[in-house]
């Protein structure tokens, strides 16, 4: 089913669902509300994408720091305190099992964000990554 979504509503949604994650490390979270938009989309391959971001978000930060969401008009971004993604990397995280480091004992979420950017291009969206010092911003253009 296609649905209009409100996207600041649907963000705190999904949000709500995951706050032991985030307390269990301490992570304050910053929301920028600049400009609430809709869209028109399945919710439950919205809530996939969101979800599988924000999910990373908390893994992959340090105890303590943060995250940082902006909605504005057309995109939303979420930020995090993270190792950093290596230049030559950038591209193959949306590979599904790629791993950037390989020494790691960890679950990876790498297969997710092949999930998330399979959701994206479904949907003609823009998704891009930035990272540098120590910080990791994903960016989805609508």
């Amino acid at each position: 089913d296609i649905n209009n979504l409100d996207i600041h509503q649907n963000i705190l949604e999904i949000i709500k669902q995951f706050q032991n994650k985030q307390d269990q490390k301490n992570i304050n979270l910053n929301i920028n509300l600049k400009n609430n938009f809709t869209i028109k989309a399945n919710k439950y391959y919205f809530y996939i994408m969101f979800s599988n971001l924000y999910l990373n978000a908390i893994k992959y930060n340090k105890d303590w720091w943060e995250i940082n969401i902006i909605i504005d008009k057309n995109y939303i971004s979420i930020s995090n305190t993270w190792d950093t993604i290596l230049k030559e990397n950038k591209d193959k995280i949306w590979d599904r099992f790629y791993k950037q480091d390989t020494s790691r004992n960890t679950e990876g979420f790498w297969i997710w964000l092949s999930l998330v950017k399979n959701i994206c291009d479904l949907y003609n969206l823009n998704i891009k990554v930035k990272s540098e010092n120590n910080f990791t911003t994903f960016e989805i253009k609508f």
